[in-house]
């Protein structure tokens, strides 16, 4: 199901309306318009309108296919064009020595919890070291700690800061000292 995801068959997992949504947008290109630009004085029409998305393209697409979704989606009256011409996303793989570390770390400190690779649909720091692995890791033992994350009044609960504190500090520890 996740290898082509049709939005008609992710929407019947049994998930709740926010994860979902999550679901949608680490499965498909997204864009979602952030600022935008116009006139200048309240009682004046503005000659030109423009629009800001912020744009998040799959590993393995081009920002090209990108463009031509949104194109798609708004019309030819519109003009579509990239502010920043980045590249697609980056897939980590799971296979390595630091993933390992993670798993065995994390099993030891939080016993019966899982490490499951996913896609971020947020944008990560990694675009711009490409050839190294990074990933993104938040441990965590809250219910759902994302829901805090990126949105007014973005927090995270002490305690989960100081899981992840202790939980990073551990794995880093071990994987610098490996043989």
């Amino acid at each position: 199901m996740l290898a082509g995801p049709n939005w008609d068959e992710l929407a019947t997992l049994p998930l709740s309306a926010g994860e979902l949504l999550s679901l949608r947008a680490t499965t498909h290109n997204t864009a979602v318009p952030t600022i935008m630009h116009g006139g200048h004085r309240i009682n004046v029409i503005p000659s030109e309108v423009s629009v800001d998305i912020d744009g998040r393209v799959l590993p393995g697409q081009e920002p090209a296919e990108w463009v031509r979704q949104v194109q798609a989606a708004v019309g030819d009256e519109v003009t579509v064009e990239l502010l920043n011409a980045g590249a697609s996303g980056i897939a980590a793989d799971a296979e390595s020595p630091f993933y390992d570390t993670i798993a065995a770390t994390m099993a030891e400190l939080d016993p019966g919890a899982g490490i499951v690779p996913f896609f971020v649909s947020g944008g990560m720091d990694a675009r711009k070291r490409r050839d190294i692995k990074i990933y993104g890791f938040m441990p965590s033992q809250g219910e759902n700690p994302m829901a805090l994350a990126h949105n007014h009044n973005e927090r995270t609960s002490m305690d989960d800061l100081l899981f992840a504190t202790r939980s990073l500090y551990t794995i880093v520890r071990r994987f610098c000292v490996a043989e």
